[in-house]
């Protein structure tokens, strides 16, 4: 199943990016959707990793492409860098290793001027 929509514009075009839930696998994966008038125009799985992934949160910095998923599964978050739009994502940095020692998982990525914060 999909869940955890997260929408984002680049080169005027729209796009939608979820966690896509396999049962059998018990692990999600991240996938692209443009979004076209009347269309969702799959894009097919855009990041994987041997663990689960969800809650795609991509955002700008300058003229480059970043997102951080949800990756608790590895008790760690990453930051992965845009390689090609939508499609090509390698990962830049772990910014926070053995986060089951955080009392509750951080959610969301907030702007502020030049710094950006997690906040839960």
């Amino acid at each position: 199943f999909y869940a955890d929509p997260f929408l984002f514009s680049n080169n005027g075009c729209d796009y939608c990016f979820v966690e896509d839930y396999d049962f059998i696998s018990q692990k999600g994966t991240i996938r692209a959707f443009l979004l076209d008038e009347n269309n969702f125009v799959d894009q097919g799985t855009v990041l994987e990793e041997p663990f689960h992934l969800s809650y795609p949160n991509i955002f700008n910095i300058g003229d480059e492409i970043f997102m951080i998923p949800e990756s608790g599964a590895n008790n760690d978050i990453r930051l992965y860098k845009c390689m090609n739009f939508p499609s090509e994502w390698v990962l830049y940095k772990k910014l926070i290793k053995n986060t089951f020692r955080l009392k509750k998982p951080l959610g969301v990525l907030l702007p502020n001027g030049l710094n950006f914060y997690l906040k839960a």
